[in-house]
């Protein structure tokens, strides 16, 4: 038979106690931290004449961290593109299927295409093949994600 006991066990015992509410802390720090990160890796390695071309960079700027949202399970990071300055974002990252262009208030559409001016009733538009820079951001910033929430919970369990 072997016998053991902890010197220091009402210390261990605290340390044990607290480490769930360091990890949780550290972890909402890191993940907030890395949606940053991974809105500017994207901005940087993909919305800079990579995958899609960079005119005003407006499309670029709207490529954000959205907040971090915690729950007893989980820590959630939002990363967006988009929004109201740049709705094109969205469909640049997702494509958008063929559909045609039809006047909303006259019978006609008017325009001019390489200096001659058209009209026409409907315009067929071949649509927008995704890019999927979005995934393709995260996929390649993945391994920094891991080690980072690695190291995040390392360091909370050493303290």
């Amino acid at each position: 038979m072997i016998k053991g006991w902890i010197v220091g066990k009402e210390e261990l015992l605290a340390r044990l106690s607290a480490m769930p509410g360091k990890v949780d802390r550290s972890l909402y720090r890191t993940i907030f931290g890395l949606a940053n990160e991974l809105a500017g890796y994207i901005s940087e390695h993909f919305l800079s004449g990579q995958s899609v071309n960079r005119r005003t960079g407006t499309g670029s700027r709207s490529t954000r961290s959205a907040g971090v949202e915690q729950t007893a399970e989980s820590i959630t990071a939002t990363v967006v593109t988009g929004g109201p300055e740049a709705p094109y974002m969205a469909w640049l990252n997702n494509g958008v299927p063929p559909y045609d262009i039809v006047p909303k208030n006259k019978k006609a559409l008017a325009f001019n295409w390489q200096g001659q001016n058209i009209v026409v009733k409907r315009v067929h538009h071949p649509g927008q093949k995704a890019r999927h820079f979005m995934e393709d951001g995260l996929a390649e910033f993945a391994p920094t994600i891991r080690q980072r929430i690695e190291d995040a919970v390392r360091e909370a369990i050493k303290e």
